[in-house]
């Protein structure tokens, strides 16, 4: 022990009489100062190293009280409920993995191929509005055709009676040169196509003179039967022809 210092007291240990401040102290308590520091020393140590090898989180957790007590193991029912809540979390995970997955494999293609025939119907449907607007100014251009062809089918009725009138008017007119002339033969010829030309005159004109033409052509047999026996009824007759046919023309084509 060093001089000026004394050892402590243990509880109930009393001081001793020979123990002294001033370095008068007996010889005698050297030894026993020598072999008490040892063991203070090792004690020192000893409990350094503990407090090393404890954690500092158990001696917080100790505190001014003493060491915690031990944690509770979880009861079965616990145990059950973490089970429980980690296999429907993994449910769960699986559950939403698979939506995903399904999106993409199976609803994600379907989608653009619906998206890639709604484009496809649209184009459709744009290509079937034009074609119903030409079709729409290919209807109204028949219509036109139609219309003109119908003007040019009538005017072509007309310059077709028009020119059967015609004819009929030269063959009573020749006929009624060679009455006058007394040239029955002539005559004849004359008016041997004459009905025929006035039976077509009933196809091309319109049905409300086609009466008219009817009594043209019995005026014309008339005619044919009085040639030979009365060439002065015949010649009448002929007049009457030929002013009947220039009365229907005037009405029909001026």
């Amino acid at each position: 022990m060093v001089e000026g210092e004394f050892k402590e007291l243990e509880p109930g240990e009393e001081q001793p009489e020979n123990q002294f401040v001033d370095g008068d102290a007996p010889e005698e308590t050297e030894p026993v100062a020598a072999a008490i520091a040892p063991d203070v020393e090792e004690s020192a140590s000893v409990s350094e190293e503990d407090l090393e090898a404890v954690p500092l989180e158990e001696m917080e957790a100790e505190g001014p009280e003493g060491p915690a007590e031990p944690a509770k193991e979880p009861s079965k029912f616990n145990l059950l409920m973490r089970k429980l809540l980690r296999w429907g979390a993994g449910i769960a995970l699986i559950f939403v993995l698979g939506i995903v997955v399904t999106w993409f494999v199976r609803v994600s293609p379907l989608q653009n191929e619906l998206t890639e025939t709604q484009d496809s119907l649209q184009t459709a449907q744009q290509e079937v509005d034009s074609l119903q607007g030409e079709v729409s100014d290919l209807q109204d251009t028949r219509d036109t055709l139609e219309a003109e062809n119908q003007s040019l089918e009538s005017q072509l009725t007309t310059a077709l009676a028009d020119q059967q009138i015609l004819r009929v008017l030269a063959d009573v007119s020749a006929a009624r040169v060679a009455l006058a002339e007394d040239d029955l033969i002539t005559a004849k010829a004359a008016l041997s196509g004459t009905e025929a030309r006035l039976a077509a005159l009933l196809d091309i004109l319109p049905p409300d003179v086609q009466d008219t033409v009817q009594g043209m052509i019995s005026r014309l047999t008339l005619v044919l039967d009085e040639i030979n026996d009365d060439s002065f009824a015949a010649e009448n007759d002929l007049e009457v022809l030929w002013t009947n046919l220039q009365a229907l023309e005037s009405s029909l084509f001026q």
